[in-house]
């Protein structure tokens, strides 16, 4: 499977969605961005997302890319009323 240009490699704080279907067999998708200090990941609004060996791979590389990059300097910050 071919993933687009990963729009992190210009633009470190850049929304990334991963494909994804849900229980019921429905495309959907995983996004996920840096928030300061914190990797936010979003999925399917009371899914469970099934990823393809391809996609979960790309999940990967893409969380330990974001894991990786220094924190902006507003990382003091919470994501979704979450702490650090």
């Amino acid at each position: 499977m071919t993933h687009p240009a990963d729009p992190t490699q210009t633009d470190p704080t850049a929304p990334v969605a991963v494909a994804c279907v849900d229980a019921l067999g429905r495309p959907g998708q995983i996004t996920l961005v840096r928030d300061g200090a914190q990797v936010v990941l979003r999925t399917p609004p009371g899914e469970a997302a099934r990823l393809s060996p391809a996609d979960a791979a790309q999940l990967g590389e893409i969380l330990h890319r974001l894991a990786q990059r220094p924190a902006p300097a507003d990382a003091a910050r919470t994501v979704e009323g979450g702490n650090q």
